[in-house]
């Protein structure tokens, strides 16, 4: 998927909404436009990495990858650390499996969201 940029003043009313306190999640909540929703959030966790200054801040290696999951953190939020895209989800989960073992990521859980079968053992 090609990267969508948001405008600038997308992307200063999102980093208006973090600073303010509010979540990529609450932000999400808040657009209007449903279609372009998913869009927003993810532009939303990038925004906050910036502002937390942890975007494209770790090297990436199997093991780094494997220690942000480990210590509960969804794909996206490790693809901007790591690659500084959330979009890059699947070579974010590539050197996961890596470090884990082949199929580790699908089996990976953060304890968020629906759990498929293929995530079981």
């Amino acid at each position: 998927m090609a990267k969508r940029y948001r405008s600038a003043s997308e992307r200063f009313a999102i980093q208006r909404q973090l600073r303010a306190g509010l979540t990529p999640d609450q932000i999400q909540a808040r657009f209007r436009n449903r279609a372009r929703a998913h869009e927003i959030y993810l532009t939303a966790i990038e925004e906050e990495a910036r502002l937390e200054k942890t975007y494209r801040s770790i090297i990436p290696t199997p093991d780094s990858v494997a220690r942000l999951r480990e210590n509960g953190l969804r794909w996206e939020r490790i693809a901007v650390r790591v690659f500084g895209e959330p979009r890059w989800v699947i070579a974010a989960k590539a050197l996961y499996d890596h470090a884990r073992g082949r199929g580790a990521a699908r089996h990976s859980y953060t304890g968020r969201g629906r759990r498929y079968p293929a995530m079981r053992d």
